[in-house]
């Protein structure tokens, strides 16, 4: 299975693999965001950098690709 990536969107924290991502917003809560618009716009981190910048944050939802991730 592969594993979404790590990354920053418009300063916030985002994942996402394919067509799907995810960004955990200014209402701290993670949300479904157009993955097009992170792939074309946001900013790959490294698993490492992304904990660096935005530190421990609440997994993703249960529905996030569909497996639970994180």
């Amino acid at each position: 299975m592969a594993i979404p990536k790590f990354g920053s969107y418009d300063g916030f924290p985002v994942r996402w693999l394919g067509w799907e991502a995810w960004i955990y917003d200014r209402s701290n809560v993670w949300r479904e965001t157009n993955a097009g618009d992170v792939a074309a716009q946001g900013n790959l981190l490294s698993e490492r950098e992304f904990h660096q910048i935005f530190g421990p944050l609440p997994p993703l939802p249960p529905s996030a690709f569909h497996s639970g991730v994180e």
